[in-house]
């Protein structure tokens, strides 16, 4: 995860959710 902008971590969060449900679902 990038801690160069913290506008990035949402997005960033966001992502991991996505892969997250994908793995699980």
């Amino acid at each position: 995860m990038g801690v160069k902008s913290l506008d990035l971590m949402p997005l960033e969060m966001a992502l991991w959710r996505k892969l997250l449900l994908g793995k699980n679902g």
